[in-house]
């Protein structure tokens, strides 16, 4: 699911009909087997996130960036040196962004941040705006989009600073 625009676990893709809450004890072992980082959406970002953490709505990043790219790549028979080559040096034509999502949670993950990401609304959009990641440092939040290589586009992280600028310092 990393590769879709809404990366958010959606159960009904595991088993027609079935419900996040079916698969809740297997995402806690998946977890605490360190094999996946669960990144849990927060409501109202802010340094006490845990207060409005959503424990149903999540996304899930292989825990090592490194195994995502090989299984992404396990049936393609060329020499697989050369194709961890040509996906860092820009000469596929695939979802790079997945890949640098991932790695930035593995990153954050093993720097002792836990993860969280924010949904919400701003008036300029019906749409719900999502930023990929954000950390609490001290009282103050950290709001993280990531993005694969240059873009001066990133509206959802300029309405996360519109509406909550108050309560950050910073933005990546």
């Amino acid at each position: 699911q990393l590769a879709k625009h809404d990366r958010t676990f959606s159960p009904s893709i595991v088993r027609k009909n079935s419900r996040t809450r079916d698969y809740l004890e297997a995402v806690d072992w998946l977890t605490e087997s360190k094999m996946v980082n669960r990144c849990i959406r927060v409501s109202d970002p802010n340094p006490a996130m845990a207060l409005t953490e959503d424990e149903t709505s999540f996304k899930l990043y292989l825990a090592d960036t490194g195994l995502l790219i090989t299984a992404s790549f396990m049936e393609n028979v060329a020499e697989r040196n050369q194709l961890y080559r040509d996906l860092l040096n820009g000469k596929m034509n695939v979802n790079k962004g997945m890949f640098f999502e991932n790695m930035i949670a593995q990153e954050l993950v093993m720097t002792g941040h836990g993860l969280t990401y924010a949904k919400f609304k701003h008036d300029e959009s019906p749409q719900l705006q999502e930023v990929d990641f954000v950390i609490a440092d001290g009282n103050k939040v950290i709001p993280l989009e990531s993005k694969s290589g240059y873009s001066a586009n990133h509206k959802s992280l300029d309405r996360f600073i519109d509406k909550f600028g108050d309560r950050m310092e910073k933005a990546y």
